[in-house]
């Protein structure tokens, strides 16, 4: 397969009976974390699912990555590291990925999407950032947070059903807690999460 010293190879067989709930979208992008190696091959971690891959020369136990969805053809799923065009620097630095302390005494994720400011239809002056935080309650929140001199707009996408409905729920108080925090005119849009397309089907 191209790009096999900067990508990771997963059996999709392996993925349906190790982690049947985790579906992959091409072009997306997810967190992982290397657990073990051992040789060319080892144990990582997505979305809280252990699975058995090949693993690019450059990556180690306990390292953090971010991996982009590149190809699924036949038994073989690429995912390749996202700035490796960076060369060695970038790839010894992963994207910030941060665990946040809830009050309950759990832990949840917090990740930087790289591309998250990127794009366009962005306004001049604007600056944006989308991150992806994993909730226990409610698992996977995308969130892209713009910025200008005047106004500050999240758009919050989450799962369909209960966590749709708190979160809109609760979008008017963090409309004014932002508007309080920045001193600038607030906007939040909160809308589904699309659903991905299975891989594997």
């Amino acid at each position: 397969m191209p790009g096999g010293t900067e990508a990771i190879q997963l059996s999709a067989a392996v993925l349906r009976n190790q982690a049947p709930e985790l579906i992959l979208r091409l072009g997306s992008t997810v967190a992982a974390r290397v657990l073990e190696r051992h040789g060319a091959r080892g144990l990582i971690t997505i979305g809280g699912a252990v699975l058995a891959a090949e693993l690019p020369g450059q990556v180690k136990a306990g390292d953090s990555l971010r991996l982009l969805v590149h190809d699924a053809t036949g038994d073989r799923i690429t995912l390749k590291l996202v700035g490796q065009e960076g060369g060695p620097q970038a790839q010894q630095h992963p994207p910030a990925a941060a665990s946040v302390p809830l009050p309950n005494g759990a832990a949840a994720r917090l990740a930087v999407d790289p591309e998250g400011g990127q794009g366009g239809g962005g306004r001049r002056g604007e600056t944006s950032v989308a991150l992806t935080y994993s909730s226990p309650a409610l698992g996977s929140m995308r969130f892209r947070l713009s910025l200008d001199r005047a106004a500050v707009g999240v758009t919050v996408r989450v799962a369909p059903g209960a966590p749709l409905a708190m979160a809109e729920q609760a979008a008017a108080e963090l409309r004014e807690a932002l508007a309080r925090a920045t001193g600038r005119t607030a906007s939040v849009t909160v809308l589904p999460r699309e659903e991905p397309v299975d891989l594997y089907a």
